[in-house]
This record gives structure tokens, sequence and C-alpha cells, in this order.
């Protein structure tokens, strides 16, 4: 046995996975959307985020940050491009209707408005974990709070 203490013998314990998530100043930017991806946050509870790519020009231009929508139920597997249902008072439904106005078939809305029209977004930085504690600023991030309208030029 050695009598070494483990954090000694053992200084590399952990590291950190995944990219680091993206951070830029809280504000409006124009946005587009790059993908939607549906998935089951632990397994259980049915979610859709949607990808956008900031297309502001500038030093931010670029930067991938998500919007994330809890939905009623997935249809099929969770995947990229899934399909899902939403209930009428969702955040998704509103977000969509502002943007886009509310379609004549209900059963098959395409998801392809987001990707022909560029959208602006307000983006605020994520400062308290879910549990409302505060999250170190060395890991706070940006995220999509709100799609706000369509960009006219």
């Amino acid at each position: 046995m050695s009598a070494v203490p483990a954090e000694i013998r053992n200084p590399g314990a952990f590291s950190i996975e995944g990219e680091r998530p993206p951070l830029v100043p809280a504000g409006k930017y124009t946005v587009r959307m790059v993908e939607f991806k549906t998935w089951l946050m632990l397994g259980r509870y049915p979610k859709l985020v949607l990808t956008f790519e900031i297309i502001t020009q500038g030093e931010h231009f670029g930067i991938r940050l998500p919007r994330f929508y809890n939905v009623k139920r997935i249809i099929g597997r969770a995947e990229r491009g899934g399909r899902f249902k939403v209930g009428w008072r969702s955040a998704f439904l509103a977000d969509y209707a502002r943007l886009f106005g509310l379609p004549q078939r209900l059963d098959r809305i395409p998801m392809s408005r987001f990707r022909e029209m560029a959208v602006v977004a307000k983006v605020e930085t994520v400062r308290t974990d879910v549990q409302q504690r505060p999250i170190p600023r060395d890991l706070r991030y940006s995220r999509i709070a709100e799609l706000v309208q369509v960009f006219k030029p």
C-alpha cells in the first residue's frame, strides 16, 4: 500500500467532455436555423431543440445558439429532423405563429420556414442553473430566449 495520497498519485483525475457552450453578449441578433432535432431528456421528457446560426455581421458571425422547447410527444424516434406534436399553448407554436402565422393545415406544419427566412432573436446569458443557483462566471453560456420577428432588412 502506498503512503502517497491518491490525489497526488493521479493528478489528472477528470477532464471536460464536449465543446464549450457559446457565450456572446446579450442582445438581439439576426439568425437562421441550421437544424432541429427531437430528443428525450432523461429518457422521458420530449424536447425540441432548434439550432440557429448568427448571421449578423461582426465578431459573433457564425456562432450557433440553441432554442429549447417542450413538446407533447415525439412521433417515431427522437432524432435530427424528427417529427413531434405540440399543444395549442406551447412556446414553440407561439413563436411559429408570431413569425410566420398559423398555416391552414395544422397536421403537417413545415419547419422549412425557419431555414428560408432570417429571424431576429433575443439572446440571453444563462446565469443560474435549474435550481436557481448562480453559475460561475467562467461556465456561463448564451441561449436564445425568444424569437422576436422575421428579419426585415
